[in-house]
C-alpha cells in the first residue's frame, strides 16, 4: 500500500503560526519516547 504525501499528517494552526507535518518524524519520535521513558524511571527509581 503506497502512502500518499499530498495530505499531511499534522496541520496545527494557532493564530498567525501554522506546522504543517507531511510524514511521521519517526527517528525524533523514538528518541522522544526513550528520553521520556529513561526520565521516568529515574524519577519513579529515586522516590
Amino acid at each position: 500500500m503506497a502512502t500518499d504525501y499530498s495530505t499531511p499528517v499534522l496541520d496545527i494552526r494557532c493564530g498567525g503560526f501554522r506546522m504543517t507535518l507531511q510524514r511521521v518524524p519517526v527517528r525524533l519520535l523514538t528518541g522522544l519516547v526513550t528520553l521520556g521513558v529513561s526520565a521516568l524511571t529515574a524519577w519513579l527509581t529515586t522516590r
